[in-house]
């Protein structure tokens, strides 16, 4: 991660920036059959109501052959916590594709049907009897046709739901922020969490991390007659061959982390391990660019990103720094002492530097700031999302595929964000397209290393 490339305030995040928060909002139409709203003057004590939370998942979806899809469409079903008062009465209405459905009570199902590849909005609300209605909330739905290769011409259905009430398989957090679906059926590779953290193990030849484990004493290169190294701290042909066995064990030893923190986040697994080979090459300890910590190579910028884009990890950070006295108010609108000293605690999170363990890093902490990486990585995500739709006044799904937009993520995370601003209004004005291949194209050579980086990601 870069440190010299500016956060233009412009970017900062407004009703985008809440994780996961987007696409609620408070509507007050009055469904067909029902009595009219009440004055906006009574709004604000509407919103306390004590409606329930409402959430979607699928009925009906036959296993298929076809992984990831279902044998017949299903239906959308909209079920509902407890509400607090348990004698509440009321509907449930959904929305979808010049269709209403008025349920008595959830749970309420909606039969689905085949959508183009933009899918299709939902809306879905609770009303009380007493004219009181909760938050409406939105979603959007994608049903696709695909042929099932083992029964004859018969088809199955992939079926995909982008809303922040979504209760079925886990789905990418930035692909929910972002209004854009991946890819129908198994994830690309280097978008991919497995189900096993084994299957994320690699065997690369690091040779960065090689000069470093010969360095701290971990590899016995005593038969090699140039102690391993070459000038300028390179390890040579005979170094890198007695660390290989070390290099591949060492690489692999956050797995576990990486898996654990990509289903809490939703953020894909593949991708984190990625910048982390990157950025450090597993090496937590600082060496090469002092201001850089841990796995990810945390910056001041990336720690006040994190804070400042990614709500539900600022909301549950602050407390223990601050106290929960100070937190109430958004990072945003802190003291410059007081962000200054959260910046400073996430990053000590993260620093594994430590002189008294073995080989000088305490891969402990390191583990430990796999998580953090993980927030840092929604908190950019959500930023990316922010500068698409200032250029395109859309959101960013309409005019940029998943696989584009976690590539420009990567890429400000790598080059910062003045990198990707500047490139996007650059290509939207001569191409008319956000794209990765557009945007890529006007990055400044000061930013240029961000193909590289992004595209040995996402290999």
């Amino acid at each position: 991660m870069r440190r010299n490339r500016f956060l233009d305030s412009s970017l900062r995040p407004v009703a985008f920036g809440i994780l996961l928060a987007a696409s609620a909002s408070g509507g007050w139409r009055t469904p067909p059959g029902y009595p009219s709203l009440r004055p906006a003057s009574q709004q604000a004590f509407l919103q306390q109501v004590n409606l329930p939370e409402l959430w979607l998942s699928l009925e009906g979806c036959d296993p298929s052959p076809v992984a990831g899809a279902c044998g017949r469409i299903p239906s959308l079903l909209v079920g509902a916590d407890e509400p607090v008062d348990p004698s509440l009465t009321y509907a449930v209405f959904i929305r979808m594709d010049q269709r209403e459905v008025e349920c008595a009570g959830p749970p309420c199902v909606v039969t689905l049907e085949e959508t183009g590849a933009d899918g299709v909005e939902v809306e879905f609300w609770a009303l009380s009897v007493a004219d009181k209605r909760g938050r409406t909330f939105t979603a959007r739905v994608r049903v696709l046709s695909t042929a099932d290769p083992t029964e004859g011409g018969s088809v199955a259905w992939y079926v995909q739901v982008l809303s922040p009430q979504w209760r079925g398989d886990p789905v990418d957090a930035c692909a929910v922020a972002w209004d854009t679906f991946p890819p129908p059926g198994p994830s690309p590779h280097w978008l991919a969490t497995p189900d096993d953290d084994a299957e994320l193990a690699t065997h690369v030849v690091y040779h960065y991390l090689a000069a470093r484990l010969i360095t701290a004493g971990a590899v016995d290169v005593g038969e090699c007659p140039d102690g391993g190294l070459l000038e300028g701290g390179v390890p040579s042909a005979c170094g890198a061959e007695e660390a290989q066995a070390m290099v591949y064990e060492w690489q692999n030893q956050f797995d576990q982390a990486v898996g654990t923190s990509a289903r809490r986040s939703t953020i894909p697994a593949w991708v984190i391990k990625g910048v982390i080979a990157e950025e450090s090459q597993f090496w937590a300890a600082t060496v090469v660019e002092p201001g850089e910590y841990g796995l990810g190579h945390l910056t001041e910028q990336g720690a006040d990103n994190t804070l400042l884009w990614n709500k539900q990890f600022y909301d549950a950070f602050c407390p223990k720094v601050l106290g929960e006295t100070y937190c109430g108010k958004g990072y945003a609108h802190q003291s410059d002492y007081r962000r200054a000293l959260l910046r400073g605690s996430l990053i000590a999170d993260v620093d594994a530097d430590c002189p008294d363990c073995e080989l000088g890093v305490d891969t402990a902490r390191a583990e430990e700031g796999v998580s953090i990486l993980s927030a840092t990585l929604g908190a950019y995500c959500l930023q990316t999302g922010r500068m698409v739709s200032n250029v395109t006044r859309e959101a960013p799904g309409r005019d940029s595929s998943y696989e584009d937009m976690w590539k420009l993520t990567l890429a400000s995370y790598a080059s910062g964000p003045g990198c990707v601003a500047e490139a996007l209004k650059a290509a939207w004005r001569q191409t008319g397209a956000v794209n990765w291949v557009s945007v890529s194209g006007e990055f400044s050579e000061a930013c240029a290393g961000a193909r590289n980086y992004v595209d040995h990601v996402a290999r």
